[in-house]
């Protein structure tokens, strides 16, 4: 037998007791939810000197109508402008002598406040992030002073082929008229537009505890942490003149064509999109590790193939999306305009070769053990895992622990790999964009020849 042969045939077992180890230091997660809806994702991590606390909101640019574009993003700033107790310069200060990591996110489907920090200012963190999600005041001279920086950060972002490839991506793929295909920024004209009693009515549509979830990890029994939600987020919460109405995740088809923006860039970009199952259509990471294998490390196939071979690319990964209501594996990679007609057909070949030949029992280890790793490495970070615990909560329903989560990733097999790809990677439901310099054909023929 061969060194590598010898390996794989001692790996089950030295990943069991791996695994029992593992499992038995393991912190178990657990949900709260509160009789006014709030959902609490609590997990005690008594080893940490250091705490971290979120607050995950179900509404991003998905929610948004067509008018409202950019404001779940536009309120994400405002949250920060001042409240009826602390100037914008006292959050700032504040955060600043506590010596903690305050930040937040907007994405298409949630919005995203938290605190990470020395475990001993664990109230201080509570009670800040309750004073700016309640009793931020959303002045009009403030919004109009944020209106300015939010539409800079739009014009920053046209500037970026990145940025403008995967808006262009996302509007065609799900067409005019879906909130997914818009911009999370949203555009200069729709920020142009936004008012004070819009700010506040999305709010008072969205801001609703049943759409929202606390995600807590620290050292601090769980009592404790919920005297400071009761303390600082329930007993501070507006009482709301109508019920709450989730929101359909529901999204309609979606389109193949090919789109092209022309840009002086001396770098183009490409995205190639192929729709993929939806989250509980299949086993949570086997999109992961397919998109891995793929394009996801400096050893997977694209990397290898059209940068380190063909040196076709500086940038080439593939990556996955899964939502409860739909999902995708998209491509991507930065080429000269020169080169795109030929780092395209590169990327079609690594991805027929895939399907032909299928995928080896080494790139399922070193994919495993790149997940694992992570999934590791994210258990020892209270800021990684209380992040990890709200998205997953928010956007899947789910709150798993350390165990299940490994569970579920050693529990896929090559054959299961195998078959997403050949049901996922079809070139004739794939959607391609472009933006550069003008080529002069279309890249979306090049893959379905």
């Amino acid at each position: 037998m061969s060194r590598e042969e010898v390996f794989l045939s001692i790996l089950p077992v030295c990943l069991e007791i791996c695994l029992q180890i593992y499992y038995n230091n393991s912190i178990m997660a657990e949900l709260i939810t509160l009789p006014c809806g709030l959902h609490v994702c609590y997990e005690k991590k008594d080893t940490s000197l250091a705490s971290a606390v979120g607050i995950f909101v179900g509404a991003g640019s998905r929610n948004e109508t067509e008018k409202e574009n950019g404001i779940a993003h536009f309120i994400e700033h405002m949250t920060f402008k001042g409240t009826e107790k602390r100037t914008a310069f006292q959050l700032a200060d504040e955060t600043d002598r506590l010596g903690a990591n305050s930040n937040a996110y907007t994405s298409k489907t949630m919005t995203v406040y938290y605190f990470s920090g020395l475990g001993k200012f664990t109230e201080r963190y509570f009670e800040i992030l309750g004073d700016m999600l309640w009793r931020s005041t959303y002045t009009d001279e403030n919004i109009e002073k944020e209106r300015g920086v939010v539409l800079e950060e739009i014009h920053m972002y046209d500037d970026d082929g990145d940025s403008l490839c995967s808006d262009l991506l996302a509007k065609v793929y799900f067409g005019e008229g879906v909130s997914l295909g818009r911009p999370i920024l949203g555009t200069a004209k729709t920020v142009k537009k936004l008012k004070r009693k819009d700010v506040l009515s999305f709010r008072e549509r969205w801001y609703r505890p049943e759409n929202m979830c606390i995600s807590f990890v620290g050292d601090l029994e769980k009592d404790v942490v919920l005297s400071y939600v009761e303390k600082y987020f329930v007993a501070l919460m507006p009482r709301f003149k109508k019920p709450f109405v989730p929101f359909d995740r529901t999204e309609g088809d979606v389109f193949s064509t090919y789109a092209s923006l022309k840009k002086p860039f001396e770098q183009a970009v490409v995205y190639v999109r192929f729709p993929a199952k939806k989250f509980g259509e299949v086993k949570m990471y086997t999109p992961y590790l397919l998109a891995n294998i793929l394009g996801g490390s400096m050893s997977s196939r694209l990397f290898q193939s059209v940068r380190e071979e063909l040196g076709l690319a500086y940038e080439i990964m593939a990556y996955n999306m899964v939502r409860t209501g739909g999902g995708s594996l998209d491509i991507y990679y930065a080429t000269s305009p020169k080169t795109a007609v030929k780092a395209t057909e590169a990327v079609k070949k690594t991805v027929e070769e895939l399907l032909e030949k299928g995928i080896s029992d080494s790139e399922l280890l070193k994919t495993r053990n790149q997940y694992e790793t992570s999934l590791v490495l994210g258990e020892e970070s209270v800021n990684s895992r209380m992040r990890s615990m709200g998205r997953n909560y928010t956007e899947y329903g789910i709150l798993s622990t350390a165990k299940q989560e490994v569970e579920e990733l050693l529990s896929v097999t090559k054959e299961e790999i195998e078959e997403f790809a050949r049901e996922t990677l079809d070139f004739r439901k794939a959607t391609v964009c472009y933006v550069g310099k003008d080529i002069g054909c279309d890249l979306l023929e090049i893959i379905q020849k």
